[in-house]
């Protein structure tokens, strides 16, 4: 066995009720937070008023910052770092999907540590610590409670950049089934798939070890399990609860292995026509498996045995690839991005794009070219 390095620093609650929770753990990290979440659901759906209700009997004074949107771009986040700042904030309280968790990361840096947000875009530019963050998952895919990691929209390209340091690893994560029902169909299929990509893609990865490993094949068979459940009936916590955990599993395996290709080509047709990050990867996945399926096809009958296929090195990488599109169908998904509007002639300007998020390719185990990325968007047309 070689050697290998895991890391997860965050505190983990889990199950139904947990949300109440809270204003306990964040009064223990300062009496002053700012509530970060997004414009519309949590307010809806009224997670919102319960957070509020736990931080304020906490006694803790809270401010609101409900102006996340999709795929949070760096203006978002300064202005929310300016209000942290102007606050005298202590603790930053993150509710919502993996868009208002970037971004509370996000503003807990800023408020932390100064600066502009384009300071802190790639790994190793944060060095202190920043403000503790507690993380409220209301979606079941980004495991972002649980990443090192947080996404941000650079408005200046259009692209999507990361930070990535141990410092915006959430103190605490409460994860609470009952915060996922308010999910639509549509976005419980989307962010499960999105799960389910980080699970396959860390196993996959470069950088796969042992525990990461074991971590991702629980998720898998958890997702291909539980999913088509879960978009069937919003009420069912059972299945819920397993997502929820298997997004989580995901999370900290993506945490030790990073990403990879697919999240590389994905990201491109998210910031240009808006389509939801866990449906792009999803049109993407069979085609980016079979590309890097011949790389090591043991690894891929271990997928293909977790997505409830039977052992067969020999066949393994089409048991995986047809075992997603099984998944894919029955949670209704569409299948190609012609289905969303994408535009052929967007195509080799994405595969420039996916060219330059070095950080995914250097994760993927085969060696991909310009040409290579075209074709396997041409094939997912």
């Amino acid at each position: 066995m070689h050697s290998f390095r895991f890391l997860m620093t965050t505190e983990v609650y889990f199950g139904e009720g947990v949300v109440s929770r809270v204003g306990q753990e964040a009064s223990h990290l300062g009496k002053r937070a700012l509530l970060v979440t997004g414009k519309q659901s949590s307010r809806r759906s009224g997670a919102l008023g319960t957070v509020m209700d736990s931080l304020e009997q906490a006694g803790l004074t809270v401010e609101v910052f409900d102006q996340v949107e999709e795929n949070p771009s760096a203006g978002t986040v300064e202005r929310g770092g300016e209000i942290a700042r102007k606050m005298g904030c202590e603790v930053v309280v993150a509710l919502g999907g993996g868009s208002p968790m970037d971004a509370a990361k996000g503003v807990a840096v800023l408020a932390g540590l100064g600066g502009r947000i384009e300071d802190f875009l790639g790994s190793g530019k944060i060095n202190a610590p920043v403000l503790p963050l507690v993380a409220l998952p209301t979606t079941a895919g980004t495991g972002s409670e649980v990443t090192p990691f947080a996404v941000i929209t650079d408005p200046q390209d259009g692209m999507k950049k990361s930070m990535v340091s141990r410092h915006i690893f959430p103190r605490v994560a409460l994860l609470d089934p009952q915060l996922t029902v308010s999910m639509t169909p549509a976005i419980t299929a989307n962010t499960g798939i999105d799960a389910l990509s980080h699970a396959l893609e860390g196993f996959t990865s470069t950088k796969a070890q042992p525990i990461s490993d074991a971590l991702a094949l629980e998720a898998i068979a958890l997702i291909n399990r539980h999913l088509p459940r879960a978009v069937a009936s919003a009420e069912d916590l059972q299945a819920r609860s397993q997502v929820l955990y298997a997004s989580m599993l995901a999370g900290m395996v993506i945490a030790q292995t990073g990403t990879t290709l697919l999240h590389g080509m994905g990201y491109a047709p998210t910031t240009k026509y808006g389509i939801p990050h866990g449906l792009s990867n999803g049109v993407l996945m069979p085609q980016v498996m079979a590309f890097n399926g011949s790389e090591d096809e043991e690894r891929y009958a271990h997928l293909a045995v977790a997505l409830g296929q039977r052992e067969d090195t020999a066949s393994a990488v089409e048991f995986a690839v047809e075992a997603v599109k099984r998944l894919r169908d029955e949670v209704k998904m569409p299948v190609c991005l012609r289905d969303l509007q994408v535009k052929e002639a967007d195509l080799r300007e994405f595969a420039r794009e996916t060219m330059q998020h070095t950080r995914n390719l250097a994760n993927n185990a085969r060696q991909v070219s310009l040409d290579q990325v075209l074709q396997i968007y041409e094939e997912s047309f």
